[in-house]
């Protein structure tokens, strides 16, 4: 004999109720629990926008309007005052002022700039006419040791006056200046490359044959071996 199964009706009811409470749940999570959430952070933006504008805002009237606040009064009040708005005229007349300061601030500083610059020139001419003083002094005792004569700070070379020049360096253009104006003493002794107190070549050329600037190829007619 079969036996037939049976199922109870009740039963099936609860466990499809469940289920659909389980989709239920599931739906509101899938769907309508990101809608809440975008709508949360749109509501948190649009709320810490507007509180910075206020704070902005407070910030704003916090640099234009000076508040002093006193405590005198004898009965508890506060008394409050607000700083004096100062016309565009005496605004303009501040502004001048400060720019006229400022342009004397400036040309005192250029003029200290320029006192600078200015002693330092001076400062290395000195050094250079020490040098060259320095310079011509060891020329004039290494002719005193070649038998030239040094008397009464006049420098002779036999029975002729003599006006001692150094070179150190070999003239680019070939070009040697010998002096700027035209030296009473009969003779010019040129000295070129080498040191003071040895140079390489010597020249002995008569004052009333010489020129302020002379060529190279024109000196070697004076060369000299003492």
């Amino acid at each position: 004999m079969v036996k037939l199964k049976t199922y109870n009706l009740t039963n099936m009811s609860f466990f499809s109720n469940i289920l659909l409470f389980i989709i239920a749940i599931l739906a509101f999570v899938v769907l309508i629990l990101p809608l809440l959430l975008l709508g949360l952070l749109v509501a948190i933006i649009y709320l810490g926008h507007k509180i910075y504008k206020s704070i902005k805002a407070g910030i704003r009237k916090l640099k234009t309007k000076k508040v002093k606040i006193e405590d005198n009064s004898s009965n508890g009040a506060v008394e409050v005052r607000y700083a004096k708005t100062l016309p565009v005229e005496e605004v303009k007349e501040d502004s001048a002022i400060i720019s006229v300061h400022t342009r004397d601030l400036n040309l005192e500083n250029n003029n200290n700039n320029n006192n600078n610059i200015d002693e330092t020139k001076e400062e290395k001419l000195k050094t250079e006419k020490s040098l060259l003083e320095a310079d011509k002094e060891q020329f004039i005792n290494y002719l005193v040791q070649q038998g030239l004569t040094l008397k009464d700070n006049i420098l002779y070379y036999l029975d002729k006056s003599v006006y001692p020049i150094y070179k150190k360096s070999y003239p680019i253009n070939n070009i040697i200046r010998l002096y700027d104006k035209t030296p009473k003493e009969d003779l010019i002794i040129l000295g070129l490359k080498g040191a003071p107190n040895n140079p390489k070549i010597l020249y002995s050329i008569p004052t009333a044959e010489s020129k302020e600037r002379m060529n190279i190829d024109e000196l070697k007619n004076y060369i000299i071996n003492i």
